[in-house]
């Protein structure tokens, strides 16, 4: 039987009971069908996980014994990646925000672009930027990471390619000069910038190689905005990261 994963607010203490209610309670108890007895793996975000298991789960309250602290998980990459994404539609952001967990990301700004079809007020904002940062936890849960990726705030992209301050700034662009392999890094932070679905205008590309992003082109064909995070992340990953293949050393002499 599977092990579920679950992030909980608060650090655990080896030894310690922690209760859980409101979203956490409802996830555990009609969800995931936990029951007393059940063992479960807990991460509060901080980048340890523990053992525990249930001993109370009802509608009200769920309550599990914190065990021990597992063995340490080599999850979290070694590049540190903040993704600019244009505002997608619905299903769409979430499964770019997912894709951007699983693929190392360690945090995320959504981006009001001049194509964009997504316009958010400032009361609409605050509860997608709520509910992304829920699928942001459920994909770290889902895909064994010890840390949680932030979901900041919308920006306009003119602002955040101005601000973001990173070694190496890559904007993917299917007309861009160059692609991965002409490309160096030198040190750990990476923005990568995705645009919308009916791409950059050409002010914004100005924009991006201003702040000094690398017009870096995916191929020979048109992606869409949710395969090109994937793809332009598995790509970064590849290159400079955790998904690099390794080199087996040479054959001692017989």
């Amino acid at each position: 039987m599977r092990t579920h994963r679950v992030h909980i607010p608060q650090t655990p203490v080896v030894g310690e009971s922690v209760e859980l209610t409101g979203e956490s309670c409802r996830y555990l108890h009609q969800v995931l069908r936990v029951k007393p007895g059940d063992s479960l793996i807990v991460f509060a975000g901080d980048g340890d996980e523990y053992t525990a298991v249930v001993e109370v789960c009802n509608k009200q309250r769920v309550n599990i014994g914190i065990d021990a602290m597992c063995k340490h998980s080599d999850t979290e990459p070694g590049l540190r990646i903040h993704l600019g994404q244009a505002l997608a539609r619905g299903d769409r952001m979430d499964y770019a925000i997912q894709k951007a967990v699983e693929l190392g990301v360690g945090q995320l700004t959504p981006l009001g672009t001049q194509r964009a079809v997504v316009k958010l007020s400032t009361q609409r904002a605050e509860r997608r930027v709520e509910h992304w940062q829920a699928v942001a936890v459920h994909a770290s849960e889902q895909c064994g990471r010890t840390r949680i990726v932030t979901v900041n705030p919308p920006a306009a992209l003119e602002q955040w390619v101005a601000n973001v301050d990173t070694d190496l700034k890559v904007c993917l662009d299917p007309r861009g000069d160059c692609d991965f392999s002409d490309i160096e890094l030198h040190g750990s932070d990476v923005a990568l910038l995705i645009g919308p679905e009916g791409g950059f205008t050409a002010e914004e590309l100005a924009s991006a190689q201003q702040a000094s992003f690398h017009r870096v082109r995916l191929g020979p064909r048109i992606l869409r905005a949710e395969t090109a995070t994937a793809a332009g992340l598995t790509a970064l990953q590849l290159r400079f990261g955790d998904l690099r293949t390794s080199v087996k050393p040479p054959s001692a002499p017989s």
